[in-house]
């Protein structure tokens, strides 16, 4: 993507913390399940080694009760003796532990199989995700962290200044404008032209005696 719209920093700072926690939440899961699938096997292989032996054990045990049972019944004649119900509740008790013990021993053998087939199904996708969390997940970690820096740094920066209006000015700007532009005027124009005395001036009033003089001098 060529660009994302982010309204919130902490949003970004949680979902990677909730993706740090997933990721050591799956590798713990992954380790308990193969300690638990060690300890299936360790566990069917002790089982399946205690059954032999009890089946041994018990094979001794049907001896035995037969030869107590043919004990027994040699001391029993023509229907007289002390009987051998006892022998036989023991050598049917015995036979019965030994087919216990064959059963489960052929239960171990057969579940072994079908351990070692449903532990090679869950491999496959289990290594896939492992190879996932060391690679996919740390490269997305390492790319938000990132991007979080870019946006720390983008904050950080002042916003540039607006330029004001060309025909606009400032205030304290304006009068000293108003007078240079009216200087610039005057100095175009040039000076003005003198005005003449004559045509400025009122003329001066004569005295009144000075006046009947002169005319007294003017008449022959």
């Amino acid at each position: 993507m060529g660009a994302a719209r982010v309204t919130s920093i902490e949003t970004v700072q949680d979902f990677r913390a909730k993706l740090c926690e997933f990721g050591k939440d799956a590798k713990d899961v992954l380790c308990a399940a193969e300690m638990h699938i060690r300890r299936t096997f360790d566990w069917l292989n002790e089982r399946g080694k205690h059954w032999q032996k009890e089946i041994k054990h018990r094979q001794e045990e049907v001896v035995r009760a037969k030869i107590e049972l043919q004990a027994r019944k040699g001391m029993c004649k023509d229907g007289r003796g002390p009987g051998t119900s006892d022998q036989e509740r023991a050598l049917y008790k015995a036979q019965m532990r030994l087919k216990e013990a064959e059963e489960k021993l052929a239960c171990c053998k057969r579940w072994g199989p079908l351990l070692q087939h449903a532990v090679h199904e869950y491999h496959a996708p289990a290594r896939q995700l492992a190879g996932k969390l060391d690679t996919d997940l740390l490269k997305a970690l390492a790319l938000l962290q990132r991007k979080l820096e870019d946006l720390e740094a983008y904050l950080a920066l002042a916003p540039p200044s607006t330029p004001e209006p060309a025909g606009v000015s400032s205030t304290a700007e304006g009068p000293a404008l108003a007078e240079s532009t009216a200087r610039t005027s005057a100095d175009v124009a040039g000076p003005e032209p003198e005005t003449p005395a004559e045509a400025t001036e009122p003329p001066e009033e004569q005295d009144p005696e000075a006046k009947q003089l002169a005319e007294e001098k003017i008449t022959p």
